[in-house]
């Protein structure tokens, strides 16, 4: 996906209610209306994560390339890359994301917060948006939610609202 059709995306998702309704409830007809067209192999699918929430896609090392992994927090780029080595640590993130950020980069989840995680392939393309606001109330970021807020690749980026994984349409 092109910089500009991230950016047509984005300024869509966070200016056009109706078009951002869509894009959750229908993903693939909503993208076609930005010339972005997928395969009908490829199951397109919308996860919506909070302000306090971790959101991880798992696949297969071809998922992402060497440079979208240097582009990740380090903490990330460690937890995705040793689920592409580790089968056990991938069935472990898979089903107790939080004791496995805990185990392989001593990360303790917030209280309030969830982290989700979503098996990939690659006939999967998964677009996260950010989904509400920062609570009038909260307390300052921790060092790693400043890296997912400021640069969680394509895993989480909640500055831009949307994040992509494998997005390869037509």
């Amino acid at each position: 996906m092109s910089t500009l059709t991230q950016k047509v995306l984005q300024e869509k998702l966070s200016t056009d209610a109706t078009f951002r309704a869509e894009f959750i409830a229908n993903p693939k007809p909503a993208l076609a209306q930005i010339g972005l067209i997928y395969p009908d192999s490829t199951t397109v699918h919308v996860v919506a994560t909070g302000f306090r929430d971790v959101a991880l896609i798992v696949g297969g090392e071809g998922m992402y390339t060497e440079k979208h992994l240097e582009s990740m927090p380090p903490q990330m780029s460690a937890v995705i890359t040793r689920s592409f080595v580790d089968p056990g640590f991938k069935a472990l993130l898979l089903s107790n994301p939080v004791e496995a950020l805990f185990l392989e980069v001593g990360y303790r989840v917030p209280d309030g917060s969830t982290v989700r995680t979503y098996e990939a392939t690659e006939k999967d393309a998964y677009f996260l948006i950010f989904d509400g606001a920062k609570p009038l109330d909260a307390e300052e970021l921790s060092d790693l939610e400043l890296d997912q807020v400021s640069g969680g690749g394509r895993v989480v980026n909640l500055m831009t609202d949307t994040a992509y994984l494998n997005p390869n349409p037509i």
